[in-house]
């Protein structure tokens, strides 16, 4: 059969629906088509699932799977020579460029919300492909809304930032940039956004009684709505003709598609190079893991650390990857310190679990150690952005520096040398003794 389904934070309306774990975060889908049992929801379910933890284990590690009809994954045992090929099986790719270039462009703030549909076909003859569809629902979009991306600024991305899974997950794999690249420029070639320009020009036109009477009728409740007019942006509040939303419209797209142009245009800019994360020089080295082989790994919670310099919010709870505490808010200057008995001397291994920044950084960059009040500086680690659809909280560790450790007490402090630092869930050590 063929299944229609909507990515939705209200699917729980939905009288067949299912949850999806995005990277540690269940999402709702609502059935939008006629289903006639739980056993096919049980199987799209684990179909889609399937197919998540694919891309991830495909973009994240580099592991490459098959997957049978029954929903059964095997690993294969040598990487694919043909990225697009491979994730064809899985997925249309094309409907991923498309979806990638409409929500990039329109901005729409409902983004991760709702109004997301998706389908399979999975009768006899079908493809067998997970796909992006029909995209509505953008009153929200082309600069309308507060929260997205319009009443800010227009040149930065929306979509790639949004954290919404099927968006974002194939963010900066080269093979997939260089799609939305061709295709980009075909837009460009045939002059899409031209013609809309004019259609939209011919429409006001036309059907300008109906725009008047639409204005006329509804204006009122929108004026005294405290949701609606407070979530449109102020320079579209007070228009009050449709010629004059008609320019909005074209001068806002006009602009957010100039802004495109400059990333996904004639190679004006350099070349798209591959994602920053397992790229370490440290972390990756040879030193490092012939040093963690036989070290027992001790972890010291953010909770057992004395604060200094910190805002009276800095100490969150609840939204690491165990539900414990951890340190955000984060002010320049702030320190960090954990007491740490060792039962010897000895070389150590620090290790960092932090949540992801927004964008690659270097670690080094946010933070520096003391150890026994001798400066520590952390190695030139890459944090690497969300490149799946994980947001805020998506949590990770580094390893960052190595430090020689005395018998008895020490004192470990971490130090921010910026504000808005990513923010800190423990410090892991590796090491051959006994710490406590």
């Amino acid at each position: 059969v063929g299944y229609f389904f909507e990515y939705d934070g209200l699917y729980y309306e939905n009288e067949y629906n299912f949850q999806i774990n995005h990277n540690n975060r269940n999402q709702g889908y609502g059935i939008k088509c006629d289903l006639y049992s739980q056993r096919q929801v049980d199987w799209i379910r684990n179909r889609v699932q399937n197919i998540y933890d694919i891309i991830r284990l495909g973009v994240r590690n580099r592991e490459y799977y098959s997957l049978d009809e029954n929903n059964v994954r095997t690993r294969l045992d040598t990487a694919p020579e043909d990225m697009y090929e491979y994730y064809s099986q899985f997925i249309s790719v094309e409907s991923f460029v498309d979806t990638y270039i409409i929500n990039e462009i329109c901005a729409d703030g409902d983004l991760t919300w709702s109004s997301f549909y998706l389908s399979y076909d999975n009768s006899y003859g079908g493809k067998k492909q997970l796909i992006l569809e029909a995209p509505w629902d953008f009153d929200s979009g082309v600069g309308f809304k507060n929260l997205a991306i319009g009443s800010r600024e227009l040149n930065n991305f929306f979509a790639k930032t949004s954290g919404m899974p099927w968006v974002t997950c194939f963010n900066d794999q080269v093979w997939f940039v260089n799609l939305i690249r061709d295709k980009w420029q075909k837009i460009r070639e045939y002059q899409v956004y031209e013609k809309l320009y004019e259609m939209l020009e011919d429409y006001t036109e036309t059907y300008s009684e109906m725009y008047q009477r639409d204005y006329d009728r509804w204006s009122s409740i929108f004026f005294n709505d405290n949701l609606s007019y407070g979530e449109t942006v102020s320079t579209a509040r007070n228009i009050r003709t449709q010629p004059d939303m008609t320019d909005y419209v074209i001068t806002w797209l006009q602009a957010r598609t100039a802004w495109m142009d400059t990333v996904y245009g004639d190679g004006s800019l350099p070349p798209v190079e591959p994602p920053v994360f397992n790229t370490n020089d440290f972390t990756t080295s040879n030193e490092v893991k012939e040093f963690k082989v036989g070290k027992q790994q001790f972890v010291f919670e953010t909770s057992s650390a004395a604060l200094t310099g910190e805002d009276p919010s800095s100490r969150k709870s609840g939204h690491d990857a165990s539900g414990n505490d951890y340190i955000g808010s984060i002010n320049s200057g702030m320190t960090i310190t954990w007491t740490i008995n060792s039962n010897k001397a000895g070389k150590a291994l620090f290790n960092l679990g932090i949540c992801r920044y927004s964008t690659d950084i270097k670690l080094g960059s946010h933070y520096t150690f003391r150890v026994n009040d001798k400066a520590v500086a952390i190695q030139d680690v890459n944090v690497w952005m969300s490149t799946n659809g994980d947001q805020w909280h998506d949590w990770a560790n580094f390893d960052c520096c190595f430090v020689d450790l005395e018998q008895g007490e020490n004192v470990v402090t971490l130090i921010a040398q910026v504000s808005s630092a990513v923010n800190i869930d423990f410090l892991k050590i590796y090491f051959d003794g006994i710490l406590s």
